[in-house]
């Protein structure tokens, strides 16, 4: 083994660090990222690695971080502004790192069950506060909606691994791990989640089998399962019965927030009031009267937040970065029936679907995993030895 494979070797190794923390610790996580990363502008001087990107889910990319950054520059607050595009682009690394230097199947695998196992800790902590009281567990972190997107993600991945033949030797373990996931996602007591999830199951074994007919059954006895264990667990159904409930201050406070957000990009209909400016402006100028929760810093919801703090311009970068996404995944799913792109087809659209309550695009331990989880997907799908004839591939 020559140097800059061992350097390859090291920053895989950093990458499983990661891995194996990052639902643990986000200092520990942060480290070996940083460490990662040091090895890999030790490994370029020595070497530029050479990376194969598809150049249809790239290209949305860059047109978004480049548009953030365009804003930046216009923006009244620089510091809110760089504040704000660093905490778009900070947590890209993991992404880049795979992209760079994982080129083996097997080590993206490696990878994806290494981070099961940090899912698994974390399941457990969650299941050990729900137990004691704790109906809103965040596990190991203290953001109740970063665990959240973390379970929205996972959940349908692991359930469609769990039907995948490919992973046939791990079934079972991925079952154990899916089943405490969904577990921990009940006494994590997001909402939308809950939305989620019934949602993308159901359409991933339509998708899966592609047949309603085959899979209609199992959905119906799903379906009345869930029904008996709601209307049996009063936690549960007295926070189902809320989702309709818009006296409930939750739901009210989205709404007050939601019609603040619209009013600053009405006021503000190309640019936006500036990035990282939201909470500023929702403080001085924008807040409700009749608004209880006082100290909000964004407009939970993706969309309405780029559009009150980037206009028209960074709402449409964002929509066609997220939309280019979807249709690519989808697309790679129907023309290729590889299970990865099922997989990361239903993890983004759970993001999107978190995304309709929650900014979870600000959320960095959450849209690390997401961007680090899309790289995974490029080169598990991507590489030579999986590549179609007709891919559109570009080398940098």
């Amino acid at each position: 083994m020559n140097n800059i494979e061992r350097l390859d070797t090291l920053i895989f190794w950093s990458l499983c660090g990661y891995a194996l923390t990052f639902t643990i610790s986000v200092a520990a996580a942060n480290f070996f990222v940083i460490l990662g990363s040091i090895l890999a502008v030790i490994r370029t001087f020595k070497a530029m690695p050479v990376i194969s990107v598809p150049q249809q889910y790239i290209r949305p990319m860059l047109l978004f971080f480049g548009t953030m950054a365009g804003l930046a520059l216009i923006s009244d607050d620089y510091s809110a502004a760089i504040d704000r595009v660093w905490g778009f682009t900070g947590r890209m690394m993991p992404f880049l790192l795979v992209l760079a230097f994982l080129k083996e199947k097997s080590q993206i695998a490696k990878l994806l069950l290494f981070m099961t196992v940090a899912l698994m800790f974390a399941d457990l902590y969650a299941i050990w506060q729900g137990l004691h009281g704790n109906y809103r567990a965040g596990s190991f972190g203290n953001h109740t909606m970063d665990f959240a997107g973390i379970l929205v993600q996972f959940i349908p991945i692991l359930f469609i691994a769990v039907l995948d033949y490919k992973w046939m030797q791990y079934r079972r373990y991925l079952l154990f791990v899916l089943t405490f996931s969904v577990i921990a996602m009940l006494f994590n007591g997001t909402r939308i989640i809950w939305i989620a999830v019934s949602v993308l199951l159901p359409l991933l074994l339509i998708l899966y089998y592609q047949s309603i007919k085959k899979v209609f059954p199992y959905i119906v006895v799903s379906l009345i399962l869930v029904g008996i264990l709601v209307s049996s667990v009063p936690l549960l159904h007295t926070r189902v019965v809320t989702l309709t409930d818009m006296s409930y201050q939750s739901n009210s406070e989205r709404v007050l927030m939601w019609k603040s957000a619209w009013a600053m990009f009405c006021d503000h209909p190309l640019t936006g009031v500036g990035l990282g400016q939201y909470p500023y402006y929702y403080q001085t100028e924008y807040m409700s009267p009749l608004a209880k929760e006082i100290h909000q810093r964004h407009a939970h919801n993706n969309f309405l937040q780029m559009l009150a703090e980037t206009g028209l311009i960074g709402f449409t970068a964002y929509c066609l970065m997220m939309g280019s996404i979807l249709y690519y995944s989808f697309s790679d799913w129907l023309h290729s029936r590889d299970t990865s792109s099922l997989m990361f087809f239903a993890a983004t659209l759970g993001v999107g679907i978190q995304s309709l309550t929650d900014f979870n695009f600000g959320l960095n331990k959450m849209m690390r995993l997401y961007f680090c989880l899309m790289a995974m997907y490029l080169q598990y799908r991507y590489l030579p030895t999986g590549r179609s004839d007709n891919t559109d591939v570009e080398k940098t």
